[in-house]
């Protein structure tokens, strides 16, 4: 369900992709979703926010990601900024989101994705963010690695 931007206010963690005063992606860390659980499955969902604002578009979907596909996303999106090449794909397992940050030739971004207002099911909104390149990366990095050291990956597969 989209609720008001102003519903990630409050989070520790937090990772920003975009402009934000313009079109941008937040994904806040509100705390992990089974307390106590310390195997894989269980232990690695976070309660997540995700607040989009793309174009004409903007609203929150409280959607709950794993810590390990933000790890995963995390060391795609290093290996992007490293070689200024290739993609890096945050896939979440319940659909929430697929965001995909493309690096072109010239440093210039592409980022686009889709979001769901409910898990696995539901109303999409189809999004790109604009104006992105190369040197927006850095702070993506360090906000992502430090929700891993918030909510480390727990378990093995």
């Amino acid at each position: 369900m989209l609720a008001p931007m102003s519903s990630l206010a409050g989070a520790d963690h937090r990772v920003l992709l975009g402009n934000p005063h313009g079109d941008h992606l937040s994904i806040a860390l509100l705390g992990r979703a089974h307390p106590g659980s310390e195997d894989y499955w269980d232990g690695n969902w976070v309660l997540s926010p995700i607040a989009i604002h793309a174009g004409g578009f903007q609203g929150t979907i409280g959607a709950t990601l794993r810590m390990d596909e933000l790890a995963k996303f995390h060391g795609e999106l290093g290996a992007v900024y490293e070689t200024l090449s290739g993609a890096a794909v945050l896939d979440s397992m319940e659909d929430w989101l697929k965001l995909t940050v493309r690096c072109e030739p010239s440093g210039v971004l592409a980022v686009d994705g889709i979001a769901l207002d409910q898990a696995g099911h539901g109303n999409q909104l189809r999004f790109e963010l604009g104006g992105l390149d190369q040197s927006h990366l850095p702070p993506v990095l360090d906000e992502l690695e430090d929700c891993l050291l918030a909510y480390p990956v727990l378990g093995t597969r």
